[in-house]
């Protein structure tokens, strides 16, 4: 057994000196630079995992012949075969690693934060949240998702921000509501905010999944530490940053499309409770097996991947966040011949063209309304001539539109990836399955529903199946309003998030995350117990 960790008894409150003792005093301001300096760290690395997502994402692509990156690409023959080897490979290297080294790394995350919740603090919640872990997560998270793995950040965000704030109970004395509770509420609300810009919905989802109940006592320590996490990610990316784009569409109060809207929900709810009730199957079937046949079931599990991935012609690898970014923002578009030019066209001449076509127009007309043909010019120029933009949109971008199949293959990508227990989170892979669907209906309903927006049916199928497969659809809707300004659009998001939840709650009984949470929970008290740790069960208080 490894040597037992430091653990402090909690700092009980001077009430004769309460002022004293939680704000005037070393020891109170080294309580705040500490709690300051683990949400800085949860906000640092939930942006780094940003950038290992972009840059595996721009090596599997290259590596499998599908696009250049940095000057290099493989033969497309030869990269597909290469493509396939590689994510069975790294399967069973994750899968081992993580059995071996790293215990307690495994799946998103966001249950390991849960199931700490439901312990006392002491020696069992080192399986749960400990360096080890966030090394361990971060070396195996990196690891597939250079490997083409059908996997999210935001899981490994959470569980990251639960460490960090859990080790800072080691350097010195807290609160008890705090070592309780309130700082790994805190670092887990952190890193979803800081990994998708959205810190109204971080701090919901501490709230509405990992503490499963409103915590006043620990609401500002929550506020605090998703408020610093998300300052570090602006100060980088910059204020208007937003995690897919700007979203300007309107609802109305067209009564067809009203219509469409809990339809939508009830769908897609379906459809997510579907697959979160597989994925709560198959974990522990897979777990059963893993113990006995670790190589060949790790495998099998990188096997059905590569097969998925050849099957959908490379669509399945990969987290879906840029397929899911096209399909919501650039679907039906062809900004280039907006403008009049083509692909080869430099930014000069793209801007002389947009010059041209705005020339003597404005984007209002006589009677107020937005004249669209020069709002769609505008977009054009915004896309085309930011240089980032124009690279995303010509690499993701398809004109001719995502195939039929698409959600399909990336909903199966994204099952055997969460099944295995490889450290990966799900948000990023659902928005895509979500946003697939709704480019699969987007027709058809504008069709059925008097001509409803294709933009605003994605949207609302993306917070539809997520909300589904989480079934917490108040994080879902302001989320996805966050990620893309469309308040005008608060309220058909948050019925179909509603109508989504009920809708899975009929299939799905138990919460994805509180259903896995109960599964890791139980593994780990079997290990401690060989250990000779009993694991006591959290005060309901």
């Amino acid at each position: 057994m490894s040597k037992e960790p430091k653990f402090l008894p909690p700092l009980e409150p001077d009430e004769s000196n309460f002022w004293r003792s939680t704000v005037f005093s070393w020891a109170a301001s080294w309580r705040h630079l500490l709690v300051i300096a683990a949400a800085c760290l949860t906000g640092l690395f939930a942006l780094f995992f940003q950038e290992i997502d972009d840059w595996g994402t721009q090596f599997f692509q290259a590596l499998t012949g599908q696009h250049e990156w940095l000057g290099w690409k493989m033969d497309p023959t030869l990269g597909v075969i290469l493509g396939m080897v590689l994510i069975t490979v790294s399967m069973i290297v994750i899968m081992r690693l993580r059995d071996v080294f790293f215990p307690g790394t495994e799946g998103t995350g966001i249950p390991q934060a849960i199931a700490s919740l439901h312990v006392k603090d002491g020696p069992i919640r080192s399986y749960m949240l400990s360096g080890r872990i966030l090394i361990g997560k971060t070396i195996l998270l990196c690891i597939g998702l250079f490997s083409g793995m059908t996997i999210g950040r935001e899981g490994p965000s959470v569980h990251v921000g639960a460490c960090f704030m859990y080790l800072i109970t080691k350097i010195t004395r807290f609160p008890r509501h705090l070592v309780h509770r309130g700082l790994i509420l805190g670092g887990g609300g952190a890193g979803i905010a800081a990994a998708f810009n959205a810190p109204i919905a971080g701090m919901i989802f501490a709230m509405e999944e990992i503490g499963r109940s409103f915590d006043k006592n620990n609401a500002s320590t929550i506020v605090r530490v998703v408020l610093i996490a998300s300052i570090v990610v602006i100060a980088i990316l910059g204020w208007d940053y937003l995690f897919y784009g700007k979203i300007e569409r309107e609802f109305g109060f067209h009564m067809v499309h009203w219509v469409a809207v809990p339809l939508v929900g009830v769908v897609g709810g379906l459809l997510g409770g579907l697959f979160s009730k597989a994925v709560v199957w198959g974990t522990p079937v897979v777990t059963r097996h893993a113990r006995t046949r670790p190589y060949l079931t790790a495998a099998v599990l990188g096997l059905s991947l590569a097969g998925i991935g050849f099957a959908s012609q490379g669509e399945s690898y990969g987290s879906g966040y840029p397929q899911a970014k096209a399909m919501l923002m650039y679907r039906g578009t062809d900004y280039y011949q907006v403008l009049g030019q083509d692909q080869t066209a430099t930014t000069a001449e793209l801007f002389a063209a947009y010059q041209d076509k705005v020339e003597n127009r404005t984007l209002l007309t006589s009677a107020d309304e937005i004249e669209h043909e020069v709002r769609e010019i505008e977009m054009a120029w915004e896309v085309l001539g930011n240089p980032d933009e124009r690279a995303f949109y010509d690499q993701w971008h398809r004109p001719e539109g995502y195939p039929w199949w698409y959600p399909f293959a990336k909903a199966g990508g994204s099952f055997f990836s969460l099944v295995s227990g490889i450290p990966g989170g799900l948000f990023d892979p659902s928005l895509s399955v979500g946003a697939g669907l709704g480019n699969l209906c987007a027709d058809l309903c504008e069709h059925i529903f008097d001509e409803i927006d294709p933009q605003i049916v994605i949207m609302l199928f993306m917070v539809a199946y997520f909300a589904g497969v989480v079934q917490s659809p108040i994080t879902v809707f302001v989320i996805m309003i966050e990620m893309t300004d469309a308040r005008f659009l608060t309220l058909p998001l948050m019925v179909s998030a509603i109508m989504a939840y009920e809708a899975s709650h009929l299939i799905c009984k138990k919460a994805i995350y509180e259903a896995l949470a109960e599964v890791f929970l139980g593994n780990i008290e079997k290990r401690a117990k060989e250990d000779g740790i009993v694991a006591e069960p959290a005060d309901k208080t």
